[in-house]
């Protein structure tokens, strides 16, 4: 069944981030293409206070580009590396 999916705002800055499709039928939105960032999910674990609470988390691509710049993200792996 198609249904409408949410805008989330980014973490750091609270820019929108809109899906590419505003009607998906997608069982989570994480699994949706993104206009300009990233929208996917994060679950703390054992010493957390929000263990095992699952979050969506959205991070606009200004804000990426900002926080790899000032290495607080990492880039873990390209994805193409193995192409």
């Amino acid at each position: 069944m198609a249904r409408k999916v949410q805008v989330i705002k980014c973490i750091c800055c609270s820019q929108e981030i809109k899906p590419l499709d505003r009607i998906s039928n997608k069982k989570d939105i994480e699994q949706n293409m993104w206009c300009d960032g990233e929208v996917s999910t994060i679950m703390p674990g054992y010493g957390s206070r929000y263990d095992m609470t699952l979050f969506y988390i959205g991070i606009c691509d200004d804000c990426i580009e900002e926080k790899l710049k000032e290495k607080v993200l990492v880039i873990k792996k390209e994805y193409y590396e193995n192409f």
